[in-house]
């Protein structure tokens, strides 16, 4: 089986559940949680179910394939079937993907293996071929609404911002309450940075936000406390993560900017500063919005391409926009 859909959807999530269904040892659905096989499976301990995972920048190998093989190979220990779980299975190389067709084609009946993905189109075409597909999307907004306002932590509003901005992605949604606290800070930080040039003439305040984004970058750093990024002959130097966090929210309120001027409120994303950001969208017009996002994405795709020994180098002519 192929499981593919967008990161954080819950693949590998009822992936798991689906063999502790099968597996449990009170015949639940999905799994009980509390009997032996259940708890062996959630901690990653029963032995017939073999989850094979990479690390950032690797891939799975040959060698993962054939512990795979000599694995299917093998009668199950506990149940009457043995699962293979293979996370980021576009992350494999490809000699390891045409090793594994042969298995792929004639399976064992007591094998059920689940290739997840969340780059399909990378998955070897005579893989897909021979794979039974199941696409996961994101989950409707009023489903993770009405769980998210049962657990009491957040208004309405907050609520549906939380949702938003995770696309429908429960794995984003329930991250804890201080992760989306944090968020919440710097997108204050960033708004604050935005509203302070409302008091300025109009076309002042746009040749200042077609300068730089370093003003912004540091502004977050001033508030959080945290090293940032330091200037050198040769340009700026930042923390990679920083910046990226600060400028997805920048472009969040840009997004919505545009979406207020256009009288398409229903399709904002910060619904909860709803208030300021009209405030905001009165000073601009939709065809400048639509520069400032181009730039600013560009500006995200020049922090890939300029990457030095983990630090992340931007040319002076890379923080200016015309």
């Amino acid at each position: 089986m192929l499981w593919a859909g967008p990161p954080a959807v819950g693949k590998k999530t009822l992936a798991l559940r689906f063999a502790q269904g099968y597996l449990c040892e009170q015949g639940v659905f999905l799994g009980c949680g509390t009997c032996r096989a259940c708890r062996l499976v959630e901690r990653g301990q029963h032995p017939d179910v073999l989850v094979f995972t990479v690390e950032a920048g690797q891939t799975h190998s040959i060698e993962d394939v054939w512990r795979f093989q000599h694995q299917v190979a093998l009668r199950p220990w506990h149940g009457d079937v043995k699962f293979f779980l293979w996370d980021d299975a576009e992350r494999m190389r490809q000699e390891a993907a045409n090793a594994m067709l042969k298995t792929l084609e004639e399976p064992p009946e007591d094998t059920v293996t689940i290739l997840i993905t969340s780059q399909v189109y990378r998955i070897l075409p005579t893989i897909r071929s021979r794979a039974q597909i199941l696409r996961f999307g994101p989950v409707r907004e009023d489903v993770l609404l009405s769980y998210l306002l049962r657990q009491g932590e957040w208004t309405e509003a907050e609520a549906r911002w939380i949702i938003r901005w995770s696309q429908g992605r429960p794995g984003w949604v329930l991250q804890p309450r201080n992760f989306w606290e944090f968020h919440k800070r710097l997108r204050r930080a960033v708004l604050d940075w935005f509203q302070q040039w409302l008091s300025q003439p109009q076309e002042a305040w746009w040749r200042y936000m077609e300068m730089d984004l370093r003003p912004l970058v540091g502004l977050a750093q001033e508030v959080f406390r945290v090293p940032g990024g330091i200037y050198t002959a040769d340009g700026w130097v930042w923390n990679r993560w920083w910046v990226q966090q600060v400028v997805l929210h920048g472009l969040m309120i840009l997004r919505d900017l545009y979406w207020l001027r256009l009288g398409l409120r229903h399709l904002i994303v910060n619904v909860d500063v709803v208030g300021t950001l009209e405030r905001m969208a009165a000073w601009v017009e939709p065809a400048w919005i639509e520069g400032r996002v181009e730039a600013w994405m560009g500006f995200l795709h020049d922090l890939e391409v300029y990457h030095f020994g983990g630090a992340w180098q931007v040319p002076g002519r890379l923080t200016a926009w015309s």
